[in-house]
């Protein structure tokens, strides 16, 4: 039966014309027909038009026969595992031999088969075809199980051989994640609670065992683990990372981002997973271990927002990506240890007011301060009144903070007054210069004064209102 002239456009309706015609006999003649047909199809490794198609798509002069969707055809029957072992057979030599393009084109027309929507083809048919597939080693070597997330009306052999590919390749010896590791995550944490049901327990026990190695490593080398991958288009909407209470981040078109171990978290965040309780339980020490290592580190990178800004948004407005992962890290660990998500969103904004407040109460490199002593700063006379631009004017000599921290005073060594409050600032220097008896201590206080004249930063100009006329501060 020669089909090579057929148009494709008239294709489907000649097969449904040929299913209705063959019944139970049409997988074996399909077989024979694609066994005649083979002679005509094209050697791509052999440098023909195709040979450099990239992985996902298919070279355009094959045959229809290559070309068929049986998960379109609703009268398709097979419930004898007879009639259906010539049509494996061909398609398992096929993929063993033939070219990697046909050899994928082959295989993608046995999971159409696989998922048919046929009530005339049996459960004991379906998961023979699957068992085939899952069979051929090949297959892994293309990546062939994970070219595209699992799709609703994919069959449950389907899914559960397609996830159970997903756990064999998280838990291989490789130590460091790649973009088919991340592919796999995904669909592992598309699985359903009737899909976890059929993962056997040893399986189970084998990817619990490879995400804890994964969230030890994120504490041991957090930069490491912060790389991004980029993904499919196809995979796009499963970048962003997911929350136990308020559900996956906003996702918008045309962010790719993705990290490992956020796909590792939003896979324990994913209600849908049947993990036994015991699994989470089980992983809890290295959320915390995780949770704590970032709550280490200060933190002020774009926050997490309820939805309000996409993810792509928020990656592309972060100044620090690391310091952006490892804080989304903090969020999705925290929210499943069961925090607050809202204050572990808003951290980075916390520290920042917390950080603020500390530079406005202590002393930091570069700030310039008005320091009054009497009898040595100035030797005699009234002390400067010094106004910085239409600030409130203070009593003092300017004196500058180093960028270590100190400030040089008359007749005594530096002084290291950083993160010190001006009170503490005025104590230090009481003490030095009782120390160094150029001040004697009396029942009175000694008169020394310590203001602010200017923050680090700020730039205005200095203009004596009274007092003695001082730019800089009296040498020894």
């Amino acid at each position: 039966m020669k089909v090579n002239n057929f148009q494709n456009n008239f294709y489907p309706l000649y097969c449904q014309l040929w299913i209705r015609a063959s019944g139970e006999d049409f997988l074996s003649s399909y077989a024979r027909a694609l066994a005649v047909d083979q002679k005509s199809w094209p050697n791509f490794s052999a440098g023909l038009p195709g040979q450099n198609e990239p992985s996902g798509s298919f070279p355009p002069r094959t045959s229809p026969l290559l070309e068929v969707h049986f998960d379109q055809y609703r009268d398709l029957r097979c419930t004898n595992p007879e009639k259906l072992q010539p049509f494996l057979s061909f398609c398992d030599e096929v993929i063993k031999k033939s070219d990697p393009l046909i050899s994928q084109r082959v295989a993608r027309m046995l999971r159409s088969l696989a998922n048919s929507v046929s009530p005339n083809f049996s459960l004991e048919c379906r998961e023979l075809v699957v068992k085939q597939l899952a069979s051929i080693g090949r297959l892994d070597e293309n990546y062939f199980w994970f070219q595209s997330p699992l799709d609703p009306q994919d069959s449950r052999p389907v899914r559960v051989a397609t996830i159970t590919k997903a756990i064999d390749r998280l838990t291989s010896d490789s130590e460091a994640l790649d973009l088919v590791d991340s592919l796999a995550l995904i669909i592992t944490g598309q699985s359903t609670n009737e899909d976890w049901k059929e993962i056997s327990p040893e399986l189970q026990r084998k990817l619990i065992n490879a995400l804890r190695q994964q969230l030890e490593m994120a504490v041991e080398d957090r930069s490491k683990s912060a790389k991004l991958i980029e993904l499919p288009e196809n995979f796009r909407q499963y970048a962003a990372p997911v929350f136990l209470t308020v559900g996956p981040y906003h996702q918008n078109k045309g962010n790719f981002r993705s990290n490992h171990v956020v796909l590792i978290l939003n896979l324990l965040a994913k209600p849908a997973v049947n993990l036994p309780n015991e699994t989470r339980e089980s992983l809890r020490p290295q959320l915390a271990a995780l949770h704590e290592c970032i709550a280490k580190l200060n933190l002020s990178n774009p926050t997490l927002s309820n939805g309000v800004s996409s993810w792509k948004h928020t990656l592309e407005q972060a100044t620090n990506i690391d310091e952006f992962i490892w804080h989304t890290w903090y969020t999705q660990t925290g929210d499943l240890l069961g925090k607050s998500y809202s204050d572990l969103a808003n951290r980075p904004n916390k520290l920042a007011a917390e950080e603020n407040e500390r530079l406005n109460r202590f002393v930091q490199p570069g700030d310039t301060l008005a320091i009054y002593i009497p009898k040595v700063l100035p030797l005699s006379g009234e002390p400067p009144v010094i106004q910085a631009g239409i600030r409130q004017p203070v009593t003092g000599f300017p004196v500058p903070v180093s960028r270590e921290g100190t400030i040089q005073l008359p007749q005594i060594e530096l002084l290291t007054v950083k993160d010190l409050e001006l009170h503490q600032v005025l104590a230090a220097i009481e003490e030095s210069y009782i120390k160094h008896n150029v001040l004697v201590p009396n029942r009175g206080p000694l008169g020394i004064t310590v203001q602010y004249l200017l923050r680090a930063g700020d730039h205005a100009e200095l203009r004596n209102i009274a007092g003695s006329q001082a730019v800089t501060i009296p040498t020894k």
